[in-house]
């Protein structure tokens, strides 16, 4: 009854959990990461590789850098960049962020997703309509966590561009 069917949920949670953690209970592929190992790649080598390839000065060019000063300073001659070209050049280039960042939410949940459907106890593959319900219920959770975490990319990128230092060693003096 309620024990066995307990056993069955806390068998397949192990088990998504464990793959993860890298212990599937199915034996490893030699051919292509999966579980954690692929959320991992994901992680450090997809997206770390797209950041470290970002170029501070792409989409900014010489002109839009001076029109931006000339635009904060007036018809005066600054000695020292104006604070508010300065803001708002770096603001431009951290918001360059958000792209990738929602590819990586994107791509770690249908690792996720895709771990929640191939993850299945022994157990629990005799007992077809459970097991299609604990599926349902493992991707319809999934899909509802995919909104929050978008949701906090976007205010993390957004603290980022509101809380812009503005130092000596960054400006290059």
């Amino acid at each position: 009854g309620t024990r066995a069917l307990l056993a069955q949920l806390t068998g397949y949670a192990s088990s998504y959990a464990d793959a993860i953690d890298g212990r599937p209970s199915a034996p490893l592929a030699t051919t292509e990461l999966a579980g954690g190992a692929r959320i991992s790649y994901i992680f450090h080598e997809r997206f770390g590789r797209e950041l470290g390839a970002m170029d501070a000065f792409e989409l900014l060019g010489t002109e839009e850098i001076r029109t931006a000063l000339r635009n904060a300073t007036g018809h005066r001659t600054p000695l020292f960049i104006p604070e508010a070209a300065f803001e708002l050049l770096v603001r431009k280039q951290i918001h360059r962020f958000l792209r990738p960042s929602l590819a990586c939410v994107d791509m770690v949940y249908d690792e996720l997703t895709r771990l929640a459907e191939f993850v299945e106890g022994n157990e629990l593959a005799r007992f077809p309509k459970l097991r299609r319900a604990v599926s349902d219920a493992t991707l319809k959770l999934l899909r509802e966590r995919k909104k929050p975490t978008i949701e906090m990319v976007h205010s993390l990128v957004e603290m980022e561009m509101s809380y812009v230092i503005r130092t000596p060693r960054l400006v290059g003096g």
